[in-house]
């Protein structure tokens, strides 16, 4: 079993296909290094992507943030 976490691009560069080409190569690595089972923890925004390369929803994820730390 392998996962992804978090794959992302900065807004100036996202919808050329970057997101896509980094999922793409990631997926080539892990067929070479013999992996059968890929988890990715991914944001909503990029669903579109990762369902067209194969992934299917199966959960959701809490985030949690500390945003004070000076206690």
């Amino acid at each position: 079993v392998c996962g992804f976490h978090m794959i992302g691009t900065l807004p100036t560069f996202r919808g050329k296909g970057l997101g896509k080409s980094m999922t793409q190569y990631l997926l080539n690595k892990t067929v070479e290094m013999g992996y059968e089972t890929v988890y990715l923890v991914a944001s909503k925004s990029g669903e579109p992507i990762y369902s067209k390369l194969g992934f299917a929803t199966c959960g959701e994820v809490e985030t949690f943030a500390l945003t004070n730390t000076s206690r």
